[in-house]
């Protein structure tokens, strides 16, 4: 296949808005491929996580699909402090995609997965059984509030803008004392986006302090937060001992029937550095259960 060039804004938007939702992007630095966070996808723009400090004019995003590499070219036409860019799309090139890297053929000793479950599937699992998850919560509630002033989970399908803060950030919420901004170290969200969820929520202002730690299924799908408030100063023993709790919490998720695992055994076929290929039925889900606003606290 030669390479092909597509420079018409909205065919380019209608590839990227059905092709970016199925498969990972990836941009280049350094000449190494490094996958982007795509956030949002609109108004024939797209929002990304900047995965470098300096702000170019141009950006190339690229992925493959059905044996093609697919070379996003596009205008930057905003970052803001928290490195999130507005992209204008200008153009596509299309060519036969080649490997760069080695592939290993598995065809000896027959090797399989299983337990295989779609990360689009999880918050609908999790909206499923929400006694269970009342369940899994109460006793880690119970216990933080002996310490804390207040505390809850949120958990939901969707993102409420505390939520969409630590997914674009990367980070969690610690601030030991309001009044003294300074409190907020770099390795936390800092304290001028903090401000922003005050400003929201005016009844923030009678506490003193705030620790905001995400939920993950095994440390990568993201379904909610822990919220902890007080009404005195906190400090890192304080934050330590709320993490220590959401990670027991989490494993404890991970480790239930909650989620509809595929038990099936799916026959992996190769294997490069960047993926592994394997075969797997197609499982068609027929039921949605609609999850309403949870936020639980006793």
């Amino acid at each position: 296949m030669e390479t092909k060039e597509i420079t018409d804004p909205n065919s380019i938007f209608k590839m990227i808005e059905t092709l970016y939702k199925q498969f990972p992007v990836y941009t280049l630095i350094n000449k190494k491929p490094l996958q982007v966070k795509v956030l949002a996808i609109k108004n024939n723009s797209i929002l990304i996580q900047s995965p470098e400090n300096i702000t170019p004019a141009e950006r190339f995003l690229f992925l493959t699909n059905a044996g093609n590499l697919l070379q996003f070219k596009f205008t930057v036409v905003t970052k803001d402090p928290r490195g999130i860019e507005l992209l204008l799309p200008t153009s596509l090139f299309i060519k036969n995609a080649t490997r760069t890297n080695d592939r290993y053929q598995v065809a000896k000793v027959p090797i399989y997965l299983s337990n295989i479950i779609s990360q689009t599937m999880i918050p609908h699992d999790l909206a499923d059984d929400t006694m269970k998850i009342e369940a899994l919560a109460k006793p880690y509630i119970q216990k933080l509030k002996g310490k804390f002033s207040e505390v809850s989970f949120f958990i939901h399908e969707r993102m409420d803008t505390r939520m969409r803060l630590l997914a674009d950030s990367g980070k969690h919420l610690f601030v030991p004392d309001s009044k003294a901004p300074e409190s907020v170290t770099e390795n936390f969200i800092p304290f001028n986006e903090y401000i922003h969820l005050v400003k929201q929520n005016k009844e923030l202002n009678k506490y003193l302090s705030e620790i905001c730690i995400p939920l993950k299924y095994k440390n990568i799908v993201l379904f909610g937060y822990i919220q902890i408030l007080n009404l005195e100063k906190t400090n890192i023993n304080d934050y330590n001992l709320v993490l220590h709790a959401v990670n027991k919490f989490c494993d404890e998720i991970a480790e239930s029937d909650i989620f509809n695992e595929s038990k099936m055994k799916c026959s992996i076929m190769d294997i490069s550095l960047q993926r592994i290929k394997f075969f797997a039925s197609s499982i068609q889900t027929f039921w949605k259960t609609i999850f309403h606003w949870r936020n639980y606290s006793f």
